[in-house]
């Protein structure tokens, strides 16, 4: 059985911008993340607010099956220059981001062995 692995983008917005942010993402990313066999586990949005004066944190997870899933997301995304068009159009709306790659403790195991 495949292990699923998470790729979390924490990215936090500029002040006022986490809403338009989040649209962007969605229409300008997402369609090219599912395409390369991403699956959307969930946005969070924190504070669970939209702030005009400060910034909001979008926590962004995405699932892939496997250590073939997650090399194969990250071989595309470095090939697919509609991704850094994507993260070039979204620079004056983030303050800062990073993207994080984890699993369940119980699938670490079969992962590390692929």
């Amino acid at each position: 059985m495949d292990q699923t692995i998470y790729i979390v983008d924490d990215i936090v917005a500029a002040p006022g911008k986490g809403r338009e942010l989040l649209e962007l993402y969605r229409s300008a990313y997402a369609p090219g993340a599912r395409a390369r066999g991403m699956v959307l586990d969930r946005e969070i949005v924190a504070p669970p607010v939209w702030l005009d004066e400060l910034s909001n944190r979008l926590l962004i997870t995405w699932t892939v099956q496997g250590a073939p899933g997650w090399w194969g997301q990250g071989v595309q995304s470095r090939y697919d220059p509609a991704v850094a068009e994507f993260w070039q159009q979204a620079d004056g709306l983030i303050a800062e981001r990073a993207r994080y790659f984890g699993a369940a403790e119980a699938d670490v195991e079969g992962i590390s062995h692929v």
